[in-house]
C-alpha cells in the first residue's frame, strides 16, 4: 500500500449536539414519558441520516481518471457536498500529496490545477496553498465572505505526473482513488480509470483495499469493466471520515514512458521558491537597513604614520571605536597593564606549585594596588579599575573569573553610552544591531531544527540567520567624528608597525616602549612590538631591562622572548578570567505528515 505521510489538518467537531429541555413543570409523570417516546421517535431517523444537520458531509464522490502514456493522471472530481443546515459555512477544501514515501524512495508527484468549477462549468473562487513539510497541496474552494447551505457541487480537475510505478517485471498504477484523511464521511464513491487501449482487462491484474491508513482489507469495493479500457471500481457502502479506497492495478510493461521531470519537479523545488528567494530578501532588507541605519561616513584619507593615539581617548574607548563598537577582552588587558605603566598597580608572577614534581596549579598573576593619584585616567577606565580591586589592596587574576563577568556588562554599556555621548556613534545603529543579532540567533537555531525536517528549507532559513547577524555587527554607525578618530587609531597603529623607521622619535621621547605597550597589546602585536624595540635599542637593553611594574619569578633580566612570553601568559590568563560564557538552546516543535489526500469543510 501507498506509504502517504499522515497530513495535519485542523479537525473540526462534527457533531453539535442539541439538548432538548423546557418540560412543564406542572406536567404529570404519564405525559412525561408519551413526550419523551415521542422525541425519541423523532431523533432515531435523524441519527440514522448520514450526518447531522450542522456539518458538512460527502453524499457523492466520483472520480474519473484518465491514464495518459507519458505516466501521468488527468483526474476529475466530482464532489456533492451536503450541509442541510449549514451555519456560517462557506466550502470545501481538497488537499492532495505531492510526494509519495516508501521504503526504498521517495517518488515525486508534481500536481497542476486545470480547474475548480460546479458541475455547470462555473468557476469557484478558490485559493492554493502548499505546506513544504508535508509535501501537501490545498485548494480551498469558497467565499469567505458568503455563506451556503444544502448541496453543493464542486468539480476539480488536475494533472498529476509520475504516476505509474515501474517495476522488475510488471508496470504498476497503485493509487489512493479516494483518499484516506477526509474529515467528511463519503456516502457514496466511484471511481472510473480511463486506460490506453494497449491495456485490457486480459492483461490486468488488481488488487483494492478498503479501510483507514494501513488497513489491508480486500472487501468493500467491487469492480467491473464497463468497456475494452474502462475499469470502474465502486465502495459498497458509505466511507467514514479517515477510511478510503485504493487500487493496485498491474500491467505488461514498456507500454509507458517514463515521466521526464524537470529539476524542479524530481526535488519539488518550485514549493520551496520562497525559500531561495527569502535568503535574497534578507539581504536587500538589511543591505537597505545598513545604508540607511550603519553605514559609516567615508573619510578619504591615506593611511600615514602618527606618532600618538587620540588623546581623547582611553585604550577601552579606542579599541572599542577601532573594533566598530564591539568590546575586546584584549582592551582590559591593555588597561590593565596600561595602570601599571601608569604606576596604579604592580603586576607579580606567582610561581607554579609542585607536588611529587607535578604540576599542582596553573601560572596565576597578581595585580597590587599602588598609592597615587588616579585623576589621569578616564572615568571607564576608574570604573574597571574599581571592579578589579573592589576595595581590596591586592588581588589574583584567577579570582577575577568570579568578581568581574558580573561587572563586564556593566562596564561594556557604559563605554558604548559614553561614546554616543561623544558622538562618535550613533544611538540608533546600537539599537538596530542588538535587533538583527536576537533575530539572528532566532532563525538561525530555528532554522537548524527545521533541517531535520526539510534540508532546502532549513538550509535557506540558516542562510538567512547569518546574514542577520552578519548585518547586525555592521549596523554600529559612527558619526564624523568616530570615522575619524577610527583613522587616526588606524594610522597610529601604522606607525608602531613601522616604527624602526622612526628611530629619532624613540630616542628623543622618554620610555616610549612601556608607553605605547598597552596598545601593542590591544592591537594584538605584542611580540612585533617588543622585536622592534630589540631592533631600535640594541640587544644590550634587553639583556638588562625589567620594566619597574613587573615582578618576576625570577631574578635576573629578560631577554626578548621571555619578555614576549610572560606578557602573553598576562594577556592570556586576563582574557580568560573576564570572558563571558555563552549559551544557546531552542524548544523544539513536531508537526504532523502530509500525503494520502483528504480534506474538509470550512
Amino acid at each position: 500500500m501507498q506509504n502517504y505521510t499522515k497530513i495535519a489538518l485542523h479537525r473540526k467537531k462534527i457533531y453539535n449536539k442539541k439538548t432538548i429541555i423546557g418540560f412543564k413543570q406542572n406536567i404529570n409523570m404519564t405525559k412525561k414519558i408519551i413526550t419523551i417516546i415521542f422525541l425519541l421517535v423523532l431523533f432515531i431517523p435523524l441519527s440514522a441520516n448520514a450526518s447531522p444537520g450542522g456539518n458538512w458531509y460527502i453524499k457523492d464522490f466520483q472520480s474519473d481518471i484518465i491514464v495518459n502514456l507519458d505516466s501521468s493522471l488527468t483526474i476529475t472530481e466530482r464532489i456533492t457536498a451536503d450541509c442541510p443546515a449549514c451555519t456560517n459555512k462557506h466550502g470545501i477544501f481538497r488537499v492532495l500529496p505531492t510526494k509519495t514515501k516508501t521504503p526504498e524512495e521517495s517518488i515525486s508527484t508534481p500536481i497542476k490545477l486545470l480547474s475548480i468549477t460546479d458541475f455547470k462549468g462555473n468557476n469557484l473562487p478558490h485559493s492554493e496553498s502548499k505546506n513544504l513539510s508535508d509535501n501537501t497541496i490545498t485548494w480551498k474552494i469558497g467565499d469567505p465572505n458568503k455563506t451556503v447551505q444544502d448541496l453543493n457541487y464542486y468539480k476539480i480537475t488536475y494533472n498529476v505526473k509520475n504516476a505509474i510505478r515501474f517495476q522488475e517485471n510488471t508496470d504498476e498504477l497503485y493509487w489512493n482513488l479516494s483518499g484516506n484523511f477526509w474529515d467528511l464521511q463519503i456516502d457514496k464513491f466511484s471511481a472510473l480509470i480511463h486506460f490506453p487501449k494497449s491495456i485490457t482487462e486480459k492483461n490486468t491484474h488488481l488488487y483494492y483495499y478498503v479501510g483507514p491508513y494501513g488497513d489491508t482489507e480486500s472487501s468493500g469495493a467491487n469492480y467491473k469493466w464497463l468497456d475494452a479500457n474502462t475499469l470502474q471500481i465502486t465502495a459498497d457502502s458509505k466511507l467514514d471520515p479517515k477510511n478510503g479506497l485504493t487500487a493496485s492495478i498491474t500491467f505488461p510493461k514498456n507500454i509507458f514512458q517514463p515521466p521526464t521531470l524537470t529539476i524542479w519537479e524530481r526535488s519539488n523545488l518550485s514549493s520551496y521558491l520562497w525559500a531561495l528567494i527569502l535568503p535574497i530578501i534578507t539581504f536587500i532588507v538589511c543591505f537597505w537597513l545598513w545604508t540607511k541605519h550603519g553605514k559609516d561616513p567615508k573619510i578619504n584619507k591615506t593611511i600615514i604614520a602618527l606618532y600618538e593615539p587620540p588623546k581623547d581617548l582611553s585604550i577601552l574607548e579606542a579599541i572599542t571605536i577601532r573594533n566598530d563598537g564591539s568590546f575586546s577582552n584584549d582592551s582590559i588587558t591593555a588597561s590593565i597593564i596600561n595602570f601599571a605603566v601608569k604606576g596604579l598597580i604592580k603586576i607579580e608572577q606567582i610561581d607554579k606549585k609542585k607536588v611529587l614534581g607535578l604540576v599542582k596549579d596553573k601560572p596565576d598573576f597578581k595585580l597590587i594596588k599602588q598609592n597615587k593619584s588616579r585623576d589621569e585616567i578616564s572615568p571607564t577606565e576608574k570604573q574597571l579599575f574599581s571592579n578589579i580591586f573592589e576595595g581590596q589592596q591586592e588581588v589574583l587574576l584567577s579570582s577575577l573569573k568570579k568578581t568581574m563577568p558580573k561587572n563586564i556588562l556593566i562596564l561594556k554599556n557604559k563605554i558604548k553610552k559614553d561614546l554616543i555621548d561623544k558622538e562618535f556613534f550613533t544611538d540608533k545603529g546600537f539599537k538596530f544591531k542588538a535587533g538583527l543579532s536576537v533575530m539572528a540567533v532566532f532563525v538561525f537555531f530555528l532554522s537548524l531544527r527545521m533541517i531535520e525536517k526539510n534540508f532546502f528549507v532549513g538550509s535557506a532559513g540558516s542562510i538567512s540567520g547569518i546574514i542577520l547577524f552578519v548585518f547586525g555587527f555592521l549596523m554600529t554607525q559612527k558619526t564624523l567624528k568616530g570615522a575619524e578618530s577610527k583613522w587616526e587609531i588606524e594610522c597610529f597603529k601604522h606607525y608602531m608597525n613601522v616604527a624602526e623607521k622612526y628611530r629619532q622619535e624613540f630616542y628623543e621621547k622618554e620610555n616610549i616602549f612601556e608607553k605605547f605597550l598597552p596598545y601593542a597589546i590591544a592591537f594584538g602585536m605584542t611580540k612585533i612590538w617588543i622585536k622592534k624595540m630589540e631592533l631600535i635599542y640594541g640587544q644590550d637593553f634587553y639583556n638588562n631591562y625589567m620594566p619597574a611594574w613587573y615582578i618576576g619569578s625570577t631574578l635576573g633580566s629578560f631577554n626578548a622572548e621571555k619578555m614576549t612570553n610572560s606578557l602573553s601568559s598576562i594577556s592570556h590568563s586576563i582574557s580568560s578570567s573576564v570572558g563571558t560564557k555563552s549559551g544557546s538552546g531552542g524548544r523544539g516543535f513536531s508537526g504532523g505528515g502530509g500525503g494520502g489526500g483528504g480534506g474538509g469543510g470550512w
